[in-house]
């Protein structure tokens, strides 16, 4: 049995360091304008991503901010974010490159530019 796909899974694990440190972030209001998470292929970043986005779009930032950034699968705004159909959000992936047959390794930057209209 696999695991969802990152943007519907609502299991964190292993990440509870990173989840202090967001909802410590949250809770005092000393938000970043960026964050940037890294690690090796396949140990939940993308996961932790979506949580903590998913609790930002709830709402649900410095409100006593708990123990988890976990948000109710049933809640609207999760629902929203798993069919991709959040207005608030919006996420960039890697191409698919259609000599290799596979997704790009990177994001490009060009890829990037076309989002707000600076593409040259």
């Amino acid at each position: 049995m696999s695991a969802p796909e990152p943007r519907a899974n609502p299991i964190l694990l292993g990440h509870e360091a990173a989840e202090r440190t967001l909802l410590g972030a949250l809770h005092f209001g000393r938000m970043h304008h960026a964050w940037l998470i890294t690690g090796p292929e396949g140990i939940g970043k993308a996961t932790l991503a979506f949580r903590f986005a998913r609790r930002l779009l709830a709402g649900h930032a410095a409100d006593g901010a708990g123990e988890s950034l976990a948000l109710d699968p049933a809640h609207p705004v999760f629902r929203r974010v798993v069919a991709g159909g959040h207005a608030d959000l919006l996420t960039i992936e890697r191409a698919y490159d259609e000599k290799t047959k596979r997704r790009k390794r990177d994001i490009a930057v060009d890829d990037v530019r076309k989002i707000n209209g600076s593409w040259r």
